[in-house]
C-alpha cells in the first residue's frame, strides 16, 4: 500500500495505491490442483482545483488465476454493486446474476460474482457551504467468468448521479443517489441510494 493523500478522510490531492495477492494451496498431494491465487490492484488519484472543486479517480482491477469461475467459492468471488462501487446497483447485484428457486417455486434473483472484475469511479466534489460538499459522479464497471470476450461493451454495466456529504468530527456523512445506464431486467429499479458514513473511495 502506497499513501501519498493529503487528507484520509477527506482527501483533495495526492494518490492512493494498493496492491494485494491472496493464495490457497492445498497441503494434500490429493487436492494438489486446487489451489489459486487472487489479484486485486486498485489506484486513486485527487487533484483539486482553486481549493473548491476536487476532481477524484478510482480504477480497480481483479483476477482469480487457475481456478475456473464454477469452482471459485462465492465468498471469493469479485462483485460489483453497493455504495463503494457502481451506485446505481444494490449491494453485488450487478449483473451477471443467478437465479434461485426457493421451495414455493419462487424464482429470486441473486448475486453471482465473477473472476475478472474491473471498475471506474469518477467523481467531482464540490465545496458549498460550510461542512457540506456537493457531488457528481460516474460508475462503470464490468465482471466475467472464465473468458476475458466477455469485457465487451454489452456487458459494461454503469451509472450517473450526485450526492451530499456533510462533514461531522467522525467523518463525512455521505447520501448517494445515481441511475443506471440501462435496466438488465424490466423488474429492476431505474435508481438506487445510499446513505452512509465516508467517502466512496
Amino acid at each position: 500500500m502506497l499513501n501519498f493523500l493529503d487528507k484520509d478522510l477527506n482527501p483533495r490531492r495526492g494518490t492512493f495505491s494498493l496492491l494485494s495477492l491472496k493464495g490457497m494451496f492445498p497441503t494434500n498431494q490429493m487436492f494438489y490442483d486446487s489451489f489459486f491465487v487472487k489479484l486485486l490492484c486498485e489506484h486513486s488519484s485527487f487533484v483539486s482545483i482553486a481549493e473548491a472543486v476536487t476532481f477524484a479517480l478510482r480504477v480497480r482491477f481483479g483476477h482469480i488465476f487457475h481456478r475456473e469461475f464454477c469452482d471459485v467459492t462465492p465468498n471469493e468471488r469479485f462483485y460489483l454493486g453497493g455504495a463503494n462501487s457502481v451506485r446505481s446497483y444494490q449491494a453485488d447485484h450487478c449483473p451477471p446474476l443467478g437465479c434461485f428457486v426457493d421451495c414455493d417455486g419462487n424464482a429470486n434473483t441473486v448475486p453471482r460474482g465473477g473472476k475478472t472484475m474491473v471498475n471506474i469511479n469518477v467523481e467531482a466534489r464540490i465545496a458549498t457551504l460550510k461542512n457540506i460538499d456537493l457531488v457528481l459522479f460516474q460508475d462503470m464497471g464490468v465482471l466475467s467468468g472464465d473468458n476475458f470476450a466477455d469485457f465487451t461493451v454489452n456487458n459494461l454495466v454503469a451509472g450517473t448521479g450526485f450526492g451530499v456529504r456533510y462533514f461531522t468530527p467522525v467523518g463525512p456523512l455521505r447520501f448517494d443517489i445515481a441511475w443506471k445506464w440501462k435496466k438488465h431486467a424490466k423488474n429492476e429499479p431505474r435508481s438506487n441510494w445510499f446513505l452512509t458514513f465516508g467517502q466512496a473511495f
